[in-house]
């Protein structure tokens, strides 16, 4: 079983009562809607394989909690499992590459990059939470910066999914499609156009695609209904302290290039008088970088 993020309920629902024939359970990351039934799913006598980083931020422990690393295989069962990092703003965050010896699956969920390449996969399991063409007019800047920073856009899918060996994918799965920046229908189609494989979305959002009269609609509702929104409108000291910090936490090159694209603009925006200053830092994180691979 792949993440927990439903009640133990609806898990034994799904599973129709059989959760005994479930070997383990991989879970991605802390954040609820991932990990909300771990701890009952243990109980339950399932072992559950994560990150030291989430098992904290669970709260999980004992015989049953099963710590794993990137890029450091494991068995659960009949499976093997290669875990490895994705980008999202939960530390300790995975996605697993998961062979039965004749088939292989790549999940990924919950990240705006992916920095491995695969070969021999058979079925594509990713997140494609929104795109640049169905953001909600009406999204907070700090919204759709977390979102641009944490989640993977309809645009990098496709460029993930061509980067990659495709010859043996029998199927391609869209995930955690974001509710009020998604539409369903032109997601699989984009996709399948890109790709020549069969792609599949979530039954509910396939069921009901979202489109952009609909994308506005769904964003007032839940702010009528007083669910938490982005109110605080940040000033361009605090744009600078997070611009800086976003520098300092990427690890890589290819990481910080691919931030500075995605960011430019909004730098710009947001805080034109540090404009030099985020530059500078930039510049010098990639020299650090840099001299932090030739030794």
């Amino acid at each position: 079983m792949i993440e927990c993020g439903v009640s133990i309920r609806r898990i034994r629902e799904c599973l129709k009562f059989r959760l005994t024939d479930v070997c383990g359970c991989l879970v991605s990351h802390g954040h609820g809607d991932h990990s909300k039934a771990v701890l009952d799913v243990q109980k339950a006598g399932v072992d559950c394989y994560m990150s030291e980083e989430t098992a904290q931020a669970v709260g999980a422990n004992g015989h049953r909690t099963h710590i794993i690393e990137p890029l450091k295989q494991f068995r659960v069962g009949q499976f093997t499992v290669m875990p490895f990092e994705t980008e999202h703003d939960c530390a300790g965050s995975l996605g697993f590459l998961i062979s039965d010896g004749t088939s292989k699956l790549v999940f990924a969920t919950d990240t705006f990059y992916i920095k491995h390449k695969f070969v021999g996969i058979s079925i594509f399991a990713v997140e494609c939470n929104y795109s640049k063409e169905t953001l909600s007019p009406d999204l907070d800047h700090a919204v759709k910066r977390r979102l641009l920073r944490s989640h993977f856009s309809l645009e990098n899918v496709i460029q993930f999914l061509q980067a990659n060996d495709l010859s043996q994918c029998q199927a391609i799965h869209l995930l955690h499609l974001s509710d009020a920046n998604s539409d369903a229908e032109m997601f699989r189609r984009r996709v399948m156009q890109a790709t020549g494989k069969p792609v599949y979305v979530g039954a509910d959002r396939a069921r009901q695609p979202l489109h952009r009269a609909d994308n506005q609609a769904a964003h007032q509702t839940r702010n009528r209904a007083n669910e938490p929104v982005w109110s605080h409108k940040m000033t361009q000291q605090e744009w600078r302290d997070t611009f800086l910090g976003d520098i300092q936490s990427l690890y890589s090159v290819k990481l910080l290039r691919v931030w500075a694209a995605r960011w430019a603009e909004d730098i710009k925006r947001d805080c034109p008088d540090y404009v030099d200053e985020i530059r500078a830092a930039y510049v010098a994180r990639i020299e650090e970088l840099k001299k932090a691979c030739a030794t």
